[in-house]
């Protein structure tokens, strides 16, 4: 017993010194919490402070800083010296300076300073412009911080012998702020310095330090509490432990272990002991029989109990009672049957003192023999219903499968069809949602929805499209007005505000359902966002084809013009009697009718109706040719600085056609710098990687060739850039400028496979970039020999058919200068009958491709059928895409695009006739 007490002792001490750790941790918790409390209130009045002087400078920094009166107090500040409106004067002669944001918060830390306010401040900077807002090591140690991004920094620091809660944030540059900070060198975005507020701990730390203490009382009432209540218990459980021996030394002899139920009833029905193994046999406890003997009365079977009685009463030949089975009802009400055994037990005396009794649990074996009875009589039964089940059975199986086979398919469509809604309704390509049509509660939202809204299916269901700012609550009342008058609603114009703040153009399509039986409704939206930009990409198109069937419809007429002015000229050229100032005079003619020829080629590669003739050329030797014409473009005022590449750079290209973008864009420069300035032209190679040409329509990366157009000029606000390349587009005033400079200039750039990118910005001048694909082979080797030698004549008889007579007198008087014998048709009808009449003189037919009465195909094709080996020269005004439209152009035809040069023409007609000859045959 004295062991059993030194346990419960023990026990009551370790109790008791666990309760006191637990006071303990609770009271060091609550100190650790109210320390923290006054740590995160100081930080909080820290960063109000911080937040309070940050609008201060926000305020004065959107007004551009505050006008005092300049006083010993506010004296102009030395670092805004570099704002020229610094210091101003009233018209009462008062003398005012400019104080700045920085200033103005200065002049706040140090008001607050002298009246001796709690929270300072400090403005510092690891490049101050004033000594006073020189870092102090902590704040040294958080502006290094800032400038590895970290942001606010705080921490505990001690000052004048105090502790201070310490806190510092960022200032990082804005626009607004440039106006004094910009000659630091500082850019938008950068980190200028911070402000830092210090917040002493002493009033804080005083009302913790008494909160604590109000708790510390309270665990210790608590803690006394706890002890008394632990030494109350340790003395109860004193006091029943030994009862609890006590009643262990009487019942040690019986066997409390066995698995039978064993019990000792005395003479007068109660129970001197019972076996623990009672409560697994009918769920009772030993205690239960204890304290009501009656109860082995109650659990006994009703159907059994007579059978018990006689069994109780009854004695064997031997003095014993036989055994007997039958069923008890257990706690929990089933039925279990035990094997009953019993004898009377005698006194010393022969008295009897009792009787002793096993019951043993029979329930499985009683349940095993009943069941293999069952068993029995079922198979018995099961033999001789068989028979009849067997004739049955074949159509019942049929039936079965009919059914079996029915309910399959009627699932299996069921499965179908919602499978095919929900996939319907997730993967279309239009978002779609279902909600409630009362308070417009998201109940479902599909993946487009999900895509383009940017909130997800979580946020989204529940939710509505007002709440989550998908449309205003307008548009809402405007459907749900409609839906309410016809039913449904079709292509309702719908703008959707996305998370990310896009704004999409939509259609919209509801229509009431029924789901669950209540009423909800299916929207479908259609984003046709990306359709309205295809219309005005549609209508840029036209407006380009326009254009194109505008310059192609003059170009006949101006190139037969331009045809006879550089013939004329080159045939004067060739006169060696002009004198020197009409010679000069004379190639200013022809090279202005070269220009003006390469104008019209360039209207129409913008407009892709005219084909390129592209050579191999070194870009920087287009630039050097290009030179001295642009200088009389852009005129003495404007400054021209050329910067080559120098290891050359070999492009795929009409040598005209570029010169042509850079006249177009020099002539734009120099607009652009009305009162001069400098005009830049650089070659240089870029790489271009991917990412970069997914902005460029079918560009491709790999090495280009860039020619930079850089300009001092006024520069571009954004939307000028946005329509700089549309044809006709134009921001000089009327009679000053057509609109297509750029836009030929774009043309040709993407005719070339090529792409142009603009960067400007108002006040800070322009720089376009044109790109072009570089090519492998060196264009120094593949001109290589390439110059002509003057074209060389001949004495043969050529028949020239063209309808426009100054250009047919120009086409005759060019041939006959290099000796050939020409023969003058006015048509096609006359040039075959021209023919017919001299095919056995004419070696060659030149005649013009588009002609009245009969076109030059057409006679061509007859004049083949009199002498099929006959060559023959078309030329034309029209351009070759159209006159290919017409089919009018075979493969193998030679084609030259008026206006045609004059030694072009001999050049030309020479080859032709000279591939006419045949092996041993000498030209005439």
């Amino acid at each position: 017993m004295i062991t059993q007490v030194g346990r419960i002792n023990r026990y009551a001490l370790f109790v008791s010194i666990f309760w006191t750790a637990v006071i303990a941790c609770a009271f060091g918790w609550l100190s650790y919490q109210q320390w923290n409390n006054a740590l995160d209130v100081a930080r909080a009045e820290a960063r109000a402070t911080f937040e309070k002087d940050t609008l201060y400078r926000k305020w004065a920094a959107d007004h551009g800083g505050l006008y005092v009166p300049a006083t010993d107090r506010t004296p102009p500040s030395p670092y805004l010296a570099h704002i020229p409106e610094r210091d101003v004067r009233t018209p009462s002669g008062r003398l005012l300076t400019l104080i700045n944001p920085a200033y103005m918060t200065r002049e706040v830390f140090q008001l607050a300073n002298r009246e001796k306010a709690l929270v300072r401040g400090h403005i510092t900077s690891l490049r101050p412009l004033n000594p006073a807002n020189e870092p102090d090591p902590w704040e040294e140690r958080a502006l290094r911080a800032f400038e590895r991004g970290e942001g606010e920094i705080s921490g505990l620091q001690i000052m004048d012998g105090q502790r201070h809660m310490r806190l510092i944030q960022p200032f990082v540059v804005e626009e607004r702020c440039l106006k004094c900070h910009a000659f630091q060198g500082y850019a938008v975005g950068q980190v200028r310095g911070g402000v830092s507020v210090s917040v002493p701990l002493a009033e804080y730390l005083g009302f913790t330090g008494r909160l604590v203490a109000g708790g510390a009382a309270a665990h210790g009432i608590i803690w006394l509490l706890g002890l008394g209540m632990i030494e109350a218990g340790r003395r109860a459980l004193s006091r029943s432990s030994q009862e609890l021996q006590k009643s262990e030394e009487r019942y040690r002899t019986v066997a409390d272990y066995t698995a039978d139920w064993e019990y000792w009833l005395t003479p007068d029905g109660r129970f001197e002991y019972v076996s623990p193994s009672c409560r697994n046999v009918c769920g009772y406890t030993q205690e239960e029989f204890y304290r009501d003997p009656s109860l082995l009365e109650r659990i006994i079977h009703p159907a059994s109990w007579q059978r018990y009685n006689d069994h109780w009463h009854a004695e064997s030949a031997t003095g014993y009672p036989e055994p007997i089975d039958f069923p008890i009802i257990t706690r929990d009400g089933q039925e279990r049957w035990i094997s009953h055994v019993c004898r009377t037990v005698y006194g010393g005396d022969g008295t009897v003192i009792g009787r002793r009794v096993s019951n043993r649990d029979i329930t499985d074996r009683k349940r095993a023999e009943d069941l293999l009875q069952e068993q029995t009589v079922q198979l018995e039964q099961e033999v001789t219903e068989r028979q009849a089940a067997q004739e049955s059975l074949q159509e019942q199986a049929v039936v079965l499968e009919e059914e079996i086979a029915e309910r399959i398919n009627a699932e299996e469509t069921i499965r179908q069809s919602e499978e095919k809604f929900f996939r319907a309704f997730q993967l279309a390509p239009l978002m779609m949602t279902i909600s409630d049509i009362e308070d417009g509660a998201f109940l479902e939202v599909n993946d487009k929805f999900v895509e383009l809204s940017g909130y997800t299916r979580e946020e989204a269901i529940g939710a509505t499209s007002a709440r989550l700012g998908l449309i205003t609550a307008g548009d809402r009342a405007r459907f749900l007005e409609l839906l309410a008058r016809e039913g449904r609603v079709s292509e309702f114009a719908l703008k959707v505000h996305t998370r990310e703040g896009r704004v999409l153009n939509c259609s919209y399509f509801g229509e009431l359902i029924t789901v669950s039986g209540r009423t909800r409704l299916l929207s479908i939206v259609l984003d046709v966002t990306e359709h309205a930009q295809l219309e005005e990409q549609l209508r840029h198109s036209q407006k380009l084809e326009a254009v194109g069937r505008l310059a192609g419809g003059i170009a006949h007429d101006f190139n037969n013009i331009l045809t006879v002015i550089m013939g004329c000229g080159t045939i004067l050229k060739m006169d060696g009697t002009l004198a020197d100032r009409q010679n000069e005079m004379l190639g200013q003619i022809i090279r202005s009718a070269e220009r003006a020829a390469q104008l019209t080629r360039g209207l129409l590669a913008f407009s892709r109706r005219q084909v390129i003739k592209p050579q191999n050329v070194d870009l920087d030797e287009i630039v050097r040719g290009v030179q001295k014409f642009l200088g009389r473009v852009i005129g003495e005022d404007i400054q021209f600085k050329s910067i080559f590449n120098g290891a050359g750079l070999t492009v795929s290209a009409d040598s005209g056609q570029i010169e042509q973008v850079l006249i177009n864009m020099a002539a734009n420069a120099r607009d652009a710098m009305p009162r001069g300035g400098l005009l830049t032209i650089e070659t240089a190679l870029e790489q271009v990687d991917a990412p970069f040409v997914k902005s460029q329509d079918n560009a491709q990366p790999g090495p280009y060739a860039v020619i930079s157009v850089s300009d001092t000029g006024t520069g571009m606000d954004e939307e000028t850039l946005k329509r700089l390349f549309e044809p006709f587009f134009t921001t000089k005033d009327v009679g000053k400028g057509t609109g297509l400079g750029m836009a030929i200039a774009y043309g040709i750039v993407k005719q070339h496979n090529g792409f142009v990118t603009v960067v400007s910005e108002e006040g800070n001048g322009t720089t376009f970039k044109v790109y072009l694909p570089i090519v492998e082979e060196r264009a120094a080797e593949l001109a290589a020999g390439a110059a002509p030698a003057h074209p060389r004549g001949g004495s043969e008889t050529i028949l020239v058919a063209e309808d426009d007579e100054s250009v047919r007198a120009t086409v005759n008087d060019t041939l006959g200068c290099f000796g050939y014998d020409v023969i003058l048709a006015v048509d096609g009808e006359d040039a075959v009958a021209q023919f017919a009449a001299r095919q056995d003189r004419i070696k060659l037919v030149v005649m013009d491709m588009i002609m009245p009465k009969m076109s030059g195909k057409r006679a061509y094709e007859e004049i083949r059928k009199l002498k099929p080996g006959v060559k023959v020269l078309f030329f034309s005004g029209y351009t070759t895409d159209f006159i290919r439209s017409r089919g009018d152009l075979d493969d193998g035809v030679e084609l030259l695009n008026k206006p045609v040069a004059p030694l072009e023409l001999v050049t030309k007609v020479r080859e032709l006739l000279d591939s006419a000859q045949r092996p041993g045959e000498a030209s005439p």
